[in-house]
């Protein structure tokens, strides 16, 4: 064999394993690339109080058409909210009085929040594959891949509302268990027009407390809640919308938003009032949250009632400090709004 074609021989048994050395780096990294690859979040608008945290600084005010990446932390006052778009994957709206962490923003093919306390309404669009979408507070966990669903939490206890699609509830394995522990347990699915409630049963024990997760139809609040998110339309190239193009749909969704706040009002109103009738022992100051009022309804007998006026009629159902309490119409001599 002549010299030329053995070197050639040679030098094809040595390129070729180094040619699929350099391929398998190459695809490896793009892999490896693709999977940690995190995104950002842009404001769509926002109203009232809303501040956020970046690196552990101080918390500034958001403005619209604002970046939002992995571990900053949006807190919002009173009254307030924001909307906040991760490209065409879903959109989310942080309701008012709430804290919630961006823990992961699509970097390991997961987003991740962590609701210190309050609630945040999601909208999952379109994800890509593989791709998940987790909502966990201290007691619970919701992963989704599409779907509208809010997920709040307040006084230790967490409430997962669906109203279109499906989300997977999941709990901690214990009330005790350490916030520094990660593991939740699968519980059950929770479908289009149901709730899951995630609580913390009060043992004689307090090492014996669990955490239980029990399944109810989605209230009327809940649904027209959500009404807020479903109204949102994902916003096509968004980085790149003007600020007159954000400000109008703002307006448009302000204006759909007063029409869903006129048939909210009654019913959260109503739902506090059972809220505090279960409660059954409340201050004269929780009474007069929900009343905007306490009345003061003194009797033919010299006794005084002090409370709110539920219903009137022949007979008068009267909230107090100390649960509710009927009184005949004839009974009473007077009735006088003190505070």
């Amino acid at each position: 064999m002549p010299n030329h074609m053995h070197v050639k021989s040679i030098n094809n048994k040595f390129m070729l394993p180094i040619f699929t050395m350099i391929t398998c780096c190459i695809i490896f990294n793009t892999c490896k690339v693709m999977k940690s690859e995190a995104i950002q979040g842009i404001v769509l608008f926002q109203i009232g109080t809303v501040e956020i945290q970046k690196n552990n600084s101080a918390f500034v005010p958001v403005s619209m058409q604002d970046s939002v990446a992995e571990n900053d932390i949006i807190k919002t006052g009173a009254h307030s909210f924001v909307t906040i778009q991760f490209e065409e994957r879903g959109v989310i709206r942080v309701q008012d009085n709430t804290t919630l962490q961006f823990t992961k923003f699509f970097s390991d093919n997961k987003a991740e929040f962590f609701l210190k306390e309050g609630q945040v309404l999601s909208k999952i669009n379109r994800l890509k594959k593989n791709e998940q979408f987790i909502v966990k507070t201290p007691t619970a966990v919701a992963s989704v891949r599409g779907t509208e669903f809010s997920t709040s939490y307040e006084n230790n206890r967490s409430a997962v509302a669906v109203k279109n699609g499906e989300v997977i509830v999941g709990k901690k394995l214990s009330a005790n268990q350490s916030s520094k522990d990660d593991s939740y347990i699968q519980q059950t699915n929770v479908s289009a027009g149901k709730t899951a409630v995630v609580t913390e049963s009060v043992a004689e024990k307090e090492s014996s407390a669990e955490v239980k997760i029990d399944l109810r139809p989605i209230s009327d609040v809940e649904n027209l809640t959500l009404e807020k998110i479903a109204a949102v339309e994902i916003v096509k190239d968004v980085k790149n919308k003007s600020t007159k193009d954000l400000e109008e749909l703002k307006n448009n969704l302000l204006k759909k938003e007063v029409e869903i706040n006129i048939q909210l009002a009654p019913k959260v109103k109503e739902e506090k009032i059972q809220a505090l009738i279960a409660k059954r022992i409340n201050s004269l100051e929780e009474i007069k949250e929900v009343f905007e009022r306490i009345d003061e309804i003194t009797l033919y007998n010299r006794r005084v009632v002090t409370g709110a006026i539920i219903t009137r009629g022949n007979v008068y159902t009267v909230l107090t400090t100390n649960g509710t309490v009927e009184i005949q119409e004839n009974e009473i001599k007077g009735i006088r709004v003190i505070k």
